[in-house]
């Protein structure tokens, strides 16, 4: 006891100091916790940033390989329209009939051979069979007529030459109504 008494001033400063210390070593241990949450909560917030961002990153890719298949079939369809574009020609001819199918139709001037066929050898079927100069408008074009509507160039005739396309009417009296007309035509080639 005599020793506690002796040297207590310095027990005393000892326990103080050791206080201190188990106080600053407390108070370090705190600051690192807070530091630790606080950078925890840091890589949360950077985390939860970067899911976003790598959907962000996942939502433009798709969008732009859409963006991608789409200008592929754009480029397929654009193709397939000037493959359509090179075959198609705008003109104007002179539009005149004939009626094979008369009763008082003439050889020569109605019809040459049979009238039950055309040169291509198909039936002049009304409305939808022109007869063409085939060094103008190749066989099996079709044919758009202003006003009249889509004929197949299955004929010719020898009245027919250049810009000049004969329709099949129903009668002569058809034919004569007619006349000869300039329209305008599309032909789209086979």
């Amino acid at each position: 006891m005599q020793f506690i008494k002796e040297h207590l001033p310095i027990i005393v400063a000892i326990g103080i100091i050791i206080g201190v210390i188990f106080w600053h070593i407390n108070e370090l241990a705190h600051q690192q916790n807070k530091q630790y949450n606080d950078l925890k909560e840091n890589i949360e917030q950077i985390q939860q940033k970067n899911q976003k961002l790598k959907e962000h990153i996942e939502q433009q890719s798709n969008r732009l390989e859409q963006q991608r298949q789409d200008l592929k079939e754009l480029k397929e369809i654009s193709q397939e329209l000037k493959e359509i574009y090179d075959q198609l020609e705008i003109f104007t001819a002179e539009i005149t009939g004939y009626a094979p199918h008369d009763p008082t139709a003439e050889e020569g001037h109605c019809y040459e051979g049979s009238p039950e066929v055309t040169a291509t050898g198909t039936y002049p079927v009304v409305g939808e069979v022109a007869a063409v100069d085939p060094e103008v408008i190749p066989y099996g074009s079709k044919i758009y007529i202003e006003g009249k509507g889509l004929y197949r160039a299955e004929d010719t005739g020898s009245a027919i030459q250049g810009k000049i396309i004969d329709v099949v009417m129903e009668n002569r009296q058809q034919t004569s109504r007619f006349g000869r007309q300039e329209r305008k035509v599309l032909i789209f080639r086979n």
